[in-house]
């Protein structure tokens, strides 16, 4: 049966970088994103992101983070493949890890979350977790 744990992460460095833009077509970038966690996942996060704005401040966004810390106690790293949708009012997304990616005490994790960002949180996301380690 899956564990269900919350937690918060504190974007710490953001670099975005246009890699196609022209005023009648949609704006294409890639973003590389540091963050700091804590709750039920604590540690750091590195991010890459490509992201298609269909207006000028909304669109979505797929990408891949690596987190290296803890798990409820239990050190190590693991992947996630991530998808979602940003706007002015918010960003939601989910994510799975990504299968074999963990390491160390992580080494046979799988699971899947979801974030959720609101302007009154300031550079601090939400985030849940449901997640078995597999033998």
């Amino acid at each position: 049966m899956p564990t269900r744990i919350e937690g918060r992460s504190e974007t710490t460095s953001w670099n975005e970088e246009p890699y196609f833009a022209n005023a009648n077509e949609s704006k294409l970038t890639s973003a590389s994103v540091k963050a700091a966690l804590s709750g039920g996942i604590t540690g750091e996060s590195n991010a890459r992101y490509l992201q298609v704005y269909v207006s000028e401040k909304a669109g979505k966004f797929v990408g891949v983070e690596r987190f290296a810390g803890k798990v409820e106690g239990r050190k190590g790293s693991f992947v996630v493949q991530i998808e979602g949708t940003f706007a002015p009012e918010a960003i939601r997304a989910q994510w799975a890890v990504v299968p074999g990616s963990g390491s160390e005490e992580l080494t046979n994790l799988q699971g899947s979350g979801t974030y959720f960002w609101e302007p009154k949180l300031g550079h601090r996301t939400l985030f849940t977790f449901e997640y078995e380690l597999g033998t």
